[in-house]
This record gives C-alpha cells, sequence and structure tokens, in this order.
C-alpha cells in the first residue's frame, strides 16, 4: 500500500493563520472551530449560509443577504466579515452581532473576552463587545489553536498514524477531497459536502501491516489517540490505535458519556427546564455519566448554583470532547428564570423593533409554538405571569 501525504501540520498551520487572518469564501468553504465541529460557508447568489456539522449531523445556524468576503474562527467562535459594508457578524452565538468597522484594504482580526480587534494597513481598532464603543489601540492579541491527531489521505482512504506508522484504516465508499481535524473529532468532505468519521470506523492493521514504514517528505510528532469519544445520544467504547495492533487481553474500560433526561425534554441542542429550576435540581434531573458539566448564564458569566433561565450554556466535556446545549424557560424572554413583568415589557419591545432576540429567547417567546411570535404570545406570557 502507497499512501499519497498530506500532512497534518498543513492542517496546523492553516488553523493557526485561520484565528489571526481569516479566510477568503470561496463557493464552498469548511472551517474547524476547534471543538469538535466543522462549519461549512456556502455562498449561493446573493446568499450565505453557515452550516454546522457534528457528531449529530448537519444544522443550518446562519443566513444572510449581505455580502461576506473572509470568515475567521477564534476561540471556537466564528465570524463572518463584509469589509464593503463593514460588518462583523458573529454566527456561532446563534444571533448576528453587528459592529461598524471602517477598515482600509486588507485587514486581520481577533477577539479576547471583551473587545473585538481589527487591524489593517494603518491602525488597530478595538470594540467593546458589548457597548460596541471603539478606540485605537497598539495591542492585537494572537490566539493559535492546534491538534495533534495525524491522518494520511488517498482516493476514499484515511490512515490513522502513531509514531510515524500508519496503525488504522478508514475506507469510504466514495472519493474524499480533503480531511478537517476539529478537536478530537476528524471530518472528510466527500462532494462538497463535511461528513463525520467516528475513531470506532478505523479497522485497526494487524501488527504486521503497521510496522509498515511510510515515506515522509517532513517528520510528523508523535500524537496520542483519544481513548475515548463523547457522543451526545448514546455511549462508545475506544481504545487506542496501538492497543487494538497488540491484540491487548484486558477487558477496556467502558466509558458512559450518554445524555439525557427523564424529566427534561431535550431537542438539538435546547434543554426545555420549567421556571424556577436551579443549578442543583438540574444536575440530579439530568444523566451525564462520566461527563463533567459547567454552567454559563445568559449574561456569560461562569456560575456554580442560584436560579437557572433561558440562554444558559451547559457544557458537558469527557474523553477529550465537549458537547454544549442551552436551556429554555418558555415565557422567560428575560433569561432570569422566572416569567414576570420585565419579560412582558422586553416582548413589547421586540414586537415594535426596539429590541432584538437570539434564537434561545426566540423559542422562549413563541409560547404557542407555532413558530410565529405576536401579540397572542405576548397575551399568554402575560397570563402565565400572573399564575
Amino acid at each position: 500500500m502507497k499512501w499519497r501525504i498530506f500532512f497534518l501540520i498543513v492542517l496546523m498551520f492553516t488553523a493557526f493563520s485561520v484565528c489571526v487572518y481569516g479566510v477568503s469564501l470561496n463557493e464552498n468553504t469548511f472551517l474547524p472551530d476547534g471543538m469538535g465541529n466543522v462549519y461549512t460557508i456556502k455562498k449561493s447568489g446573493n446568499v450565505t449560509e453557515v452550516l454546522r456539522t457534528s457528531p449529530k449531523g448537519t444544522v443550518k445556524c446562519f443566513a444572510s443577504g449581505d455580502e461576506f468576503d473572509k470568515v475567521f474562527c477564534i476561540r471556537g467562535e466564528i465570524y463572518l466579515t463584509a469589509n464593503k459594508q463593514r460588518f462583523l457578524y458573529v454566527v456561532t452565538k446563534s444571533r448576528a452581532e453587528i459592529a461598524e468597522v471602517s477598515l482600509d484594504g486588507d485587514y486581520t482580526m481577533t477577539a479576547d473576552e471583551n473587545y473585538w480587534y481589527f487591524k489593517d494597513n494603518s491602525k488597530t481598532v478595538k470594540y467593546h463587545i458589548r457597548t460596541g464603543e471603539s478606540e485605537d489601540t497598539e495591542n492585537f492579541p494572537e490566539v493559535s489553536e492546534s491538534s495533534e491527531d495525524m491522518y494520511l489521505l488517498e482516493g476514499n482512504k484515511i490512515a490513522w498514524l502513531d509514531d510515524g506508522k500508519v496503525m488504522a484504516e478508514y475506507i469510504s465508499g466514495s472519493d474524499i477531497s480533503e480531511i478537517i481535524v476539529s478537536g478530537e473529532n476528524l471530518y472528510a468532505i466527500v462532494n462538497g459536502e463535511a461528513v463525520y468519521i467516528p475513531k470506532n470506523s478505523f479497522r485497526a492493521l494487524k501488527s504486521e501491516e503497521s510496522k509498515m514504514e511510510v515515506s515522509q517528505k517532513s517528520e510528523p510528532s508523535k500524537s496520542e489517540v483519544s481513548k475515548t469519544e463523547i457522543s451526545k445520544i448514546e455511549s462508545r467504547i475506544e481504545i487506542s490505535v496501538a492497543e487494538r495492533s497488540k491484540a491487548s487481553s484486558k477487558e477496556p474500560k467502558i466509558y458512559d458519556y450518554t445524555i439525557s433526561s427523564n424529566v427534561y425534554e431535550i431537542s438539538e441542542d435546547v434543554i426545555y427546564i420549567p421556571q424556577g429550576t436551579t443549578v442543583a435540581e438540574f444536575k440530579k434531573s439530568m444523566k451525564y455519566g462520566d461527563c463533567k458539566v459547567s454552567f454559563t448564564n445568559h449574561n456569560g458569566k461562569s456560575v456554580t448554583s442560584g436560579q437557572m433561565g433561558t440562554g444558559w450554556r451547559i457544557d458537558f466535556s469527557g474523553g477529550g470532547n465537549s458537547a454544549s446545549y442551552y436551556t429554555v424557560v418558555m415565557g422567560d424572554v428575560t433569561g432570569e428564570g422566572n416569567i414576570n413583568s420585565r419579560d412582558i415589557y422586553l416582548m413589547k419591545d421586540y414586537l415594535f423593533g426596539k429590541a432584538g432576540f437570539t434564537k434561545y429567547q426566540e423559542i422562549s417567546a413563541d409560547v404557542k409554538k407555532n413558530n410565529v411570535i405576536d401579540s397572542v404570545d405576548m397575551y399568554m406570557i402575560k397570563k402565565i405571569s400572573s399564575e
């Protein structure tokens, strides 16, 4: 077997450059977020669509008629920028945040917790994420993201390397044009679509096959293979390729990364909870096996206790991977966890175009669940608040 080598070290360089310089958009542009997902940016006529592919499947998370020219990945967030229209859209937070950006020629961007930074031929400007206020600065923080897994690609075959040797292989039914690593996950680009490749779908080679040397132009670094892989739907057992090739007689440890609940409804990335639910009650009512769990409230603050509301992010992690869900309390558009007059006033502002809602606020506001938010929903919220 002869492998034409596509070094992951090239992919690692691409991941670093994406975080600072961005990728110019083509008809189909693929971008890993470093957290296990791949985003596909499709340009068709005047419409730009962004699809997120994860181990669970592919969903459309953003669409716009604006003309974008670059896409950035910074700390797992995906940004679209439009130099001509001077717009910045944050598409991974299920909302479009717009910053007015005055740029001169080619530009780069990055971000930290509080600011977006833009650098062009003459200046560097930072914009406060919440207030939109801007000021000139000399600081331009750089962020790097990379992966250590090593893969080779030839036609419809992917090889998995350990210490420079092919230890396992995956054979697709179609030719693969590109492979993309995001966090601990591997994706293949097949017919212009991103397809998730589970690590347990690789066939471990026999010991004599695994001794085969791979001709290389440069020596890849030794990579560790994750022994477990998280799944939102079902638990999986994954043993390292090296252990499989040794045909070890030891029983592997079974890790449970199932995320489920007999109390709460879970739909895609949303967990529906009743008003008044506390962090402690939530943890008792959820099943998440060996996962660790952390909570970020609707204001972006990491918390460990208190009453939960709409728009809280719940991060489950384990086995070198992670999965995020968002809470929704029907009628709680403020994110405070209770339904009261503040929710009614905010609904009025939304209906009169004075306020914008996130995806999860819109789900919460659609109390009658007909995908239309109107005065009937506001009346129903008012009725709930008075009960």
